[in-house]
């Protein structure tokens, strides 16, 4: 080949991959197709929501409110061949709520999607608020511009589990982020890995989705909200911080979790259904006011203290929710035997369960609470239950016939004379007084004196 030509051809394919990459954010990214000729789009909401004033003239808390529907093990694989996490598969829920100060709600609903099983599945709850903030752009710090609408709050949950939007000494609340990638970005995987460790580091409260628009047209209509410029880029809470690249992600998380946010409460649940092949959504979101107060402690089992073996006894609970919700319980009897989680009972109704012992003993009951969230309480303190056999000294034949006679003598001569079955209840034998715990020969002689003689007796058990 002519030298002339092959140099010449080096500087196209240089020229070229110049166009195509951009390393002014301290990162290799790279444009995808539409934002060649970047939009002047501004992402308004569909339907936009007019302020709604209370009784006082008060403006009441307004917000969208999407589920995010995940796999943690994407499907779908990045450039270098490997997984992504938390990849984005559908809205489970985009509505838009009101609120009033001190209003707590709930919303149950259903996902089902191709493919979807019950270990790789998540759902991301976020509350935005509304109002339009001060364009931002996917391209700083002047192209490609959008209106952001910020996160109050996220929170995520796997099939099983509960989750809510957290505070912590770094945060005043839980950071959404959504991850703008595409599979054939030679850079992407760089994002992936910096979010997917962050995720794991208890410095940073956030949760994320992996919006890989060219495989997910959801994922692409949502990156469009944001007239996405470059790949990788990733918006903290709706577009308060734009991500370009992978070197900005933990300044950007750390910089969005301090921000000023709605006092908003947010909880979301979700168990898999094995009938419909997909997960049932517990939702709840609260304003100015705790999303979920479950009850600190209870108090111990309330029943007979003193029973009978082998007799059955009713022991009572109760709690009452500061919002309602319905409580299952959990005894243990303290023989070895817990029970499954009964209910569910409402809030401030008695939960009572029935138990007998077959063995002689002491045993500590106690009990504990579970509410709609799978959230629990501790164990209760115990209350202490002697069981015991006695119920007529004397009456030692068997079957016993409740009262003293002839036979039961006859019993007590055998057992303690010619080797035979002992008294069912060895208390019930002790006859003579004082009660010594001990079946002797003046215990005979007490019942012999007592049916034949007029004398006093056996002492009540």
């Amino acid at each position: 080949m002519n030298l002339c030509k092959c140099t010449g051809l080096v500087v196209l394919v240089t020229f070229l991959a110049l166009l195509m990459t951009s390393v002014a954010f301290g990162d290799v990214v790279y444009p995808i197709d539409r934002s060649l000729a970047p939009q002047k789009v501004e992402n308004k909401l569909s339907e936009p929501v007019q302020p709604v004033l209370n009784s006082e003239g008060r403006q009441d808390y307004e917000a969208e409110l999407r589920l995010y529907v995940v796999e943690p093990d994407s499907r779908w694989r990045a450039d270098d061949n490997k997984i992504y996490f938390n990849g984005f598969l559908n809205f489970a829920l985009d509505t838009y709520i009101t609120m009033n100060s001190g209003d707590r709600n709930r919303w149950s609903g259903s996902f089902t999607y191709s493919g979807l099983t019950g270990d790789n599945v998540k759902v991301i709850a976020v509350l935005t608020d509304p109002t339009p903030q001060a364009t931002n752009y996917s391209n700083p710090p002047s192209g490609a511009p959008f209106i952001p609408y910020y996160a109050d709050a996220a929170c995520e949950a796997e099939a099983g589990f509960v989750d809510s939007n957290k505070t912590t000494g770094n945060s005043t609340h839980t950071v959404f982020v959504e991850e703008g990638t595409a599979t054939w970005c030679p850079s992407c995987p760089a994002a992936r890995d910096v979010l997917n460790s962050l995720h794991h580091n208890a410095n940073y409260n956030f949760h994320y989705a992996a919006m890989i628009v060219d495989v997910n047209g959801v994922a692409d209509l949502r990156m469009d909200d944001f007239n996405l410029y470059w790949l990788p880029t990733s918006y903290g809470d709706g577009g308060y911080e734009v991500m370009v690249g992978s070197s900005t992600i933990a300044s950007g998380i750390i910089s969005t979790q301090q921000r000023a946010v709605n006092d908003v409460g947010l909880l979301v649940g979700v168990e898999w259904n094995d009938a419909k092949g997909g997960i049932d959504i517990e939702l709840a979101y609260s304003h100015e006011t705790p999303v979920n107060t479950m009850v600190a402690s209870l108090a111990a089992p309330t029943g007979l203290t003193d029973v009978l073996r082998n007799s059955s006894n009713d022991y009572t609970v109760s709690a009452t929710d500061a919002e309602g919700d319905e409580f299952w319980y959990m005894y243990d009897w303290g023989d070895g035997t817990v029970t499954d989680w009964q209910g569910p009972y409402n809030s401030g109704d008695d939960c009572i369960q029935h138990y007998s012992w077959s063995d002689l003993g002491t045993y500590s009951v106690m009990v504990k609470a579970r509410d709609v969230w799978n959230y629990e309480t501790p164990w209760s303190p115990v209350t202490d239950v002697n069981v015991f056999c006695c119920e007529l000294r004397g009456d030692v034949g068997i079957p016993k016939d409740g009262s003293v006679l002839v036979n039961d003598i006859v019993w007590l001569v055998d057992y303690l004379f010619k080797g035979g079955t002992a008294p069912s209840c060895l208390d019930e034998g002790d006859c003579g007084i004082p009660n010594d715990g001990e079946i002797l020969v003046n215990d005979i002689v007490w019942l012999v004196d007592f049916l034949f003689k007029g004398g006093p007796a056996p002492a009540d058990c």
